[in-house]
């Protein structure tokens, strides 16, 4: 964020909290945006973390449970199910994600 930008702000009477509300976060809003929807995505890939801490058996998510049911049982529709059901939770949450931060000047134009 440009230094002149929130100078500005400043000089135009803007508090610490008006500049965070209406200069800083509008403008971070596409990193913000870009950031929640990666991080939604790696938190539904965390088997290798499960596996490695709890050799896969005590605790289970449902990545880890889709490679366990393909490369261990052999089930490939399950497996499958199982994917395309973290490719739709996904999906929607980016979805959600994005409709959550829209601007009023998106949603009217």
């Amino acid at each position: 964020i440009s230094t002149e930008v929130l100078e500005a702000a400043e000089v135009f009477g803007a508090t610490l909290w008006q500049r965070i509300r209406h200069v800083i976060l509008p403008l971070l809003r596409p990193s913000l945006q870009v950031a929640l929807i990666l991080r939604t995505i790696l938190a539904l890939q965390v088997f290798a973390v499960v596996i490695a801490l709890s050799g896969g058996d005590i605790v289970t998510v449902l990545a880890n449970e889709t490679y366990r049911q393909y490369y261990d049982l052999r089930n490939l529709n399950v497996a499958a199910a199982y994917a395309s059901l973290i490719l739709l939770i996904s999906m929607i949450s980016a979805v959600f994600y994005l409709r959550a931060v829209r601007t009023h000047e998106e949603v009217a134009g």
